[in-house]
């Protein structure tokens, strides 16, 4: 599944309160702070709502290496508790 890089551009300070939670929902608190999720319908909604306070960038190949990343050290540790 694709993944989209979410990163808070604009101050949330005298923006409604819909745009408020909705942010908070995505996670985003601070300006600069970035997230990555799956790309799907309702994340599309949400983005399309406060896009105007928002960088959208693709994260295809960087949250895959992630994941990767991730899963490799999670084999590491559970191989390390059975031993």
């Amino acid at each position: 599944m694709r993944k989209i890089k979410v990163t808070l551009k604009k101050s949330p300070i005298d923006k409604i309160k819909r745009h408020k939670l909705t942010l908070k929902a995505l996670g985003l608190t601070k300006i600069g702070q970035s997230r990555i999720f799956p790309d799907n319908k309702a994340l599309r909604g949400m983005i399309n709502q406060i896009a105007f306070m928002l960088q959208i960038e693709d994260a295809g190949e960087t949250a895959a290496a992630e994941d990767s990343v991730k899963a490799k050290a999670l084999k590491e540790i559970t191989r390390n508790e059975t031993q």
